[in-house]
């Protein structure tokens, strides 16, 4: 674990993290452009939609790269509180590895979109837990800067609305009969700010803790801000 803390590939992990996360943004918004208005008047196709299948795959990516993030941050974290730093770890590392397994499973079809999303929005939201837990813990000790601490507190946050909103929305009658449950303002309110945490301040704040790691594998001495 210690060599871990000192190799640079923790920094790195969670840029491309974020990156990666931008870029399935990016896939998103083309997929709703330029696919999905096609697939609302033809139907599914039978091929999986260009964006759409790599907005998917990019989550596998994002959830596998903060992995070693998790890790670190349990290091720094566990001998001022070992007990919910292990909790947190453990919960963080359920959350980013059903989410990559279930997008792995997605992307082929192996299994079916209504199967899909309830346990995606499971995994979004356990990571949100592991978010909100250990950056608690980090602005409690000398882990992470006080504002960065907040930043990843709000995308905690935020991520935990995922599932909520999902199921509070009727689950997977979302996909048969969107219009129903969107026409409550506290849905749409919900998937959207659940949405801007998970491809907005998210990537900013993993990039952030990239950058952070860095600068501490270097010796860095201004890291607070």
């Amino acid at each position: 674990m210690k060599k871990l803390l000192d190799s640079p590939y923790v920094g790195w992990a969670a840029i491309l993290s974020g990156v990666v996360d931008l870029l399935g943004f990016v896939f998103l918004i083309l997929f709703y452009t330029l696919e999905a208005p096609q697939i609302l008047q033809s139907g599914e196709p039978s091929t999986p939609p260009l964006f759409g299948t790599l907005n998917d795959t990019s989550f596998i990516f994002v959830a596998l790269f903060i992995v070693p993030v998790a890790l670190a941050l349990h290091k720094q974290e566990q001998a001022q509180a070992p007990t919910l730093s292990w909790i947190a770890l453990i919960i963080g590392m359920i959350g980013m590895l059903a989410t990559a397994t279930v997008q792995a499973l997605y992307v082929p079809r192996v299994i079916s979109t209504a199967q899909q999303s309830p346990l995606l929005s499971i995994g979004i939201g356990t990571i949100g837990l592991w978010m909100l837990l250990v950056n608690l813990l980090g602005r409690r000790g000398t882990g992470l800067p006080s504002r960065l601490g907040w930043l990843g507190i709000a995308v905690g946050v935020s991520l935990i609305l995922m599932p909520v909103t999902y199921f509070a929305g009727g689950g997977s009658a979302l996909l048969s009969d969107s219009s129903s449950s969107l026409s409550n303002p506290l849905v749409i309110i919900g998937f959207a700010i659940a949405t801007l945490g998970l491809v907005v301040v998210y990537p900013v704040w993993a990039i952030l803790v990239g950058r952070l790691f860095l600068r501490r594998q270097v010796g860095d001495p201004e890291l607070e801000s």
